[in-house]
Parts: structure tokens; sequence; C-alpha cells
């Protein structure tokens, strides 16, 4: 008995199926897009605390770097005015022949500040990701800091190269120096304590934040 093929029944075009069809295609892409930039938004939000940590940190061991470097030069000078008073001291002595007969004088002893995370936080492009006025303040906190950094390089190679540096030579250095450290120390001291507060409120936040 021959087997005869059913006519195949011709399907009619669904505009509802297709409809149907591009918005599943359309969901899946939106909320891989939203997923993604979920993802994007915490991962920034990670780099951004450990950005804000490492210059917290940064800053604070450069208030007491800076600390201690203000406290030696200020009293230093206290003892160099008092020597002066009692004794006639000529600018173009020798320097480390006067300075000498300080009490507490253990050479010129500057504060090594560093900058390494807040170069690292600008190479990683972290800082991109801080509120402007923030940035501009850190911003303007390390220009200061460099300006430091200078004026050290600075006193070191003029009292290496001259052997025996004039008093006046000595004493200018030195009174620069605590100018610049009068100013960078508390800044540095008030920085390390708004963004280490900032950064923990941050974390405490993301933490509560994450699905």
């Amino acid at each position: 008995m021959l087997n005869r093929r059913r006519p195949s029944a011709k399907r009619e075009f669904s505009w509802r199926q297709l409809a149907f069809e591009v918005f599943v295609v359309v969901l899946g892409v939106t909320l891989a897009l939203g997923a993604n930039e979920i993802r994007q938004h915490f991962v920034d939000q990670r780099e951004e605390q450990v950005a804000l940590r490492g210059i917290a940190g940064e800053m604070q061991y450069n208030c007491d770097r800076l600390t201690q470097a203000q406290t030696y030069h200020e009293r230093v000078l206290a003892e160099l005015d008092s020597v002066r008073a009692a004794q006639a001291l000529g600018t173009q002595e020798n320097g480390m022949v006067a300075m000498r007969q300080l009490p507490t004088w253990r050479g010129y002893n500057p504060a090594f500040v560093t900058t390494a995370a807040y170069e690292t936080a600008q190479a990683k492009g972290a800082l991109a990701l801080f509120p402007y006025e923030q940035a501009l303040g850190i911003g303007r906190y390390y220009t200061l800091v460099g300006m430091y950094q200078g004026l050290v390089r600075q006193a070191l190679g003029v009292l290496m190269q001259s052997g025996e540096p004039t008093l006046a030579q000595v004493e200018v250095t030195l009174r620069i120096s605590a100018e610049l450290q009068r100013e960078l120390a508390p800044m540095s001291c008030e920085g390390a304590r708004q963004l280490g507060a900032e950064s923990t409120s941050a974390a405490r936040d993301s933490t509560i934040a994450m699905p």
C-alpha cells in the first residue's frame, strides 16, 4: 500500500510572535548592559576607596614626619637666637662650627615626605572618580609637597657642595624649611583625618549596598 505524504500545513506569519522574540532579545541585552554597569560601578567604587585609603595613609605618614622635623627645626632656631644674643656670631662664620654650640643640634634633618600614593592614583585614573573639589584640594596639597621636596633637594645640594656653609646659609635653610613644615604639617594631619573618615564611611556604605 502506497504511503501518501500529507501536505505540510503552511505556517502563518505571526507579528505577535516576532514582537515577543524581539522583546526577549532587547530585554536580554538591556539586562546584560545593566548588570555590566552595576559591576563597573562597584569596581570603580572599590578603586576609589583603595586610592582614598592610600592617600590618607600617605598624608598621615607625611604628617608624622613633618611634625617631627618642624619641632626639631623650631627648637634649633630658638637655641640659635639665644646663643646669638649671648655671643657675637657673624653671619659669615662657619655654620657647622657655630651650630655645634647648640644643645640639640644634630644636623639638617628635614622631613622626607612621599607622593607615591597620589602618583599611583593618578596613573590608575582613580583621581577621576573623586569629586572635583576633593581632587582639587588633594592636588593643591601635593603641589606644596612637591615644593617642599624641591627645597630639601636644593638645600642639601647647597650644604653638600659648599663643604663649609656659612651660618647665614644654614640659618636661611632652617628658617625656610621650618616655615614650609609649619604650613604642611597641619594640612597633612587634617587631610589624613578627613580622608580616613571618608574612606571608612564609604567602605561601610559600599558593604551595605552590595547585592
